[in-house]
């Protein structure tokens, strides 16, 4: 269930930061209301997947992933760039994951 709650906490993240991104741009009340939403989707889901890891390990892996996710949204819907040196991060925060799943 911790992967479940997990994977509703990032979509729900990303959306949130999404729409947050989309209101800067907009100035449309609806973006905020839904960036709103989702991040009160987000404590919720949170606060589920608590009950499957510690709060260390479980906000580790989803501040990871999130960051993961989050460029890859920015760098593919909104045209940001990635530096050589955030790419650098990136890779860093891969390996990160994977020492503290094993």
């Amino acid at each position: 269930m911790f992967w479940l709650y997990f994977s509703l906490v990032c979509l729900f993240d990303v959306l949130g930061i999404g729409l947050g991104k989309y209101y800067s741009l907009t100035q449309n009340n609806w973006y905020l209301v839904g960036a709103a939403m989702s991040f009160t989707l987000v404590g919720l889901f949170f606060a589920l997947s608590l009950n499957y890891k510690g709060i260390a390990l479980a906000n580790i892996i989803w501040s990871g992933f999130a960051t993961i996710l989050i460029t890859t949204t920015g760098y593919f819907i909104f045209k940001e760039t990635i530096t050589p040196l955030q790419m650098s991060g990136i890779t860093m925060i891969v390996l990160e994951l994977v020492l503290v799943n094993y």
